[in-house]
C-alpha cells in the first residue's frame, strides 16, 4: 500500500488543452499522494514537452492536483473513461471499471465495480493510484477524499468537442498524448464531413427532434451531449430552449411538438411500442416510420466511437446525403 499524504493550494490558475483553450480559475484543495500527486482533473497544464511530470489538472468539483508521475493503477467509473484508456492502448493499466464499461472486449475481463458495491474499503483494497469518477458518483468523492484515495470528477462532455478534449485531457494523465494525436485528427475530419455534408440543410429550418433516454419522457437540452447530437444532425431539438440539462418530458408535451424523427437509447423501446402509447401513434415520426434506436454510450457518455454512432445517425437521415 502506498503512503498517502496531503497539501493545500489555493493557486488560481489558467489551464488548456491542445487546441481547446479554456479559463478554469480554481480555489480549492490539492491532494497528494505518496510520490503520486492528484486531486480534480478538468483541463491539464500545458508543459514543454509530452509525457513530463509534473502536471497540474483541474476537475468539476474546483479541486487542483499536481501529477508526479504517470499512475500505473485506474479505476473507472464511466464507459467514457475506459474506452479512451483503451483507445490509447493503456488498457494494462486499468484495474477496475463500472458495470456499463463492456467496450472494448478485453474491458470485460476486468474486475467490475456494480453501482452498489463501490463502497471505499472495497476501493482502496484495489490500492488504485487514481479512480476517474463520473456524475453518478459524484457523492463518492468526499469519501474517498476522507480516506485519501486519489479520485478526479468529471461531467459528463456537453457536445463532441468536449469529447475530444477529453482524449487530450486523458491522454496527458496516462502519457500518450503523441498517441492521441494518431486519434484525434480522423474524428475531427469526420465530423468536418458530417457537418460540411448537411450544410445546405439550415439549423432551425430542419426536421423537428426527440431523443428519448432510457426510461419513458426522459430527454436532454442543447446544453449536452445528446442535445449536440441532435444539433450536428442538423435538427431543431423541441426541448433546446429547455432550463433544465436532462429532465423528464410531458408526453403531452412531446405529442404537441410533434417531432419528425426521434432516437430511442433504449433498446427494449421500438416504433411498435410508441404506437401502444396514448396519442404517440399520431406523432410525425412514428406515423412516417422516423425511429431510430442509437447506442445509449455514444449518445450520452462520450468515447472514440461517439463520432462514428453520429455518423450512422446521419446516413439514416440523410442517406442522398451521407454515403
Amino acid at each position: 500500500m502506498s503512503t498517502r499524504r496531503a497539501k493545500k493550494s489555493n493557486t488560481g490558475f489558467f489551464i488548456g488543452v491542445g487546441i481547446f483553450v479554456l479559463a478554469i480559475l480554481a480555489g480549492s484543495a490539492a491532494i497528494t499522494v505518496g510520490t503520486r500527486s492528484t486531486g480534480g482533473l478538468a483541463t491539464p497544464v500545458p508543459t514543454s514537452q509530452t509525457g513530463v511530470y509534473p502536471q497540474l489538472f483541474a476537475d468539476g468539483l474546483d479541486r487542483q492536483v499536481t501529477v508526479d508521475i504517470e499512475p500505473l493503477r485506474i479505476v473507472s467509473l464511466s464507459p467514457s473513461f475506459t474506452e479512451i484508456i483503451f483507445a490509447l492502448e493503456k488498457g494494462d493499466h486499468l484495474i477496475a471499471r463500472d458495470e456499463l464499461s463492456t467496450f472494448p472486449a478485453q474491458a470485460i475481463e476486468k474486475p467490475s465495480l456494480a453501482k452498489e458495491n463501490r463502497m471505499v474499503d472495497k476501493i482502496k483494497s484495489l490500492n488504485p493510484d487514481i479512480v476517474l469518477l463520473g456524475p453518478a458518483d459524484k457523492a463518492l468523492a468526499a469519501d474517498l477524499d476522507k480516506s485519501k484515495i486519489t479520485n478526479l470528477y468529471f461531467e459528463e462532455p456537453a457536445n463532441y468537442r468536449a469529447v475530444i478534449s477529453r482524449i487530450y485531457l486523458i491522454s496527458r494523465l496516462v502519457n500518450k498524448r503523441d498517441f492521441a494525436n494518431t486519434i484525434v485528427p480522423p474524428l475531427e475530419a469526420k465530423l468536418k464531413a458530417i457537418d460540411e455534408a448537411l450544410k445546405d440543410v439550415r439549423h432551425g429550418e430542419g426536421m423537428k427532434s426527440y431523443i428519448e433516454l432510457g426510461s419513458q419522457f426522459e430527454t436532454a437540452s442543447v446544453a449536452t451531449l445528446p442535445g449536440d447530437f441532435l444539433y450536428q444532425l442538423h435538427t431543431t431539438n423541441i426541448f433546446e430552449q429547455s432550463a433544465e440539462k436532462q429532465f423528464i418530458a410531458k408526453s403531452e408535451d412531446i405529442i404537441s411538438a410533434n417531432p419528425d424523427v426521434i432516437f430511442l437509447t433504449n433498446p427494449a423501446e421500438n416504433i411498435d411500442a410508441l404506437r401502444k402509447r396514448p396519442g404517440w401513434s399520431e406523432i410525425a415520426a412514428v406515423k412516417n416510420g422516423k425511429v431510430y434506436n442509437v447506442d445509449p454510450i455514444q449518445v450520452t457518455y462520450g468515447t472514440p466511437r461517439s463520432v462514428d454512432e453520429l455518423g450512422r445517425a446521419a446516413k439514416l437521415l440523410y442517406p442522398e446525403k451521407i454515403k
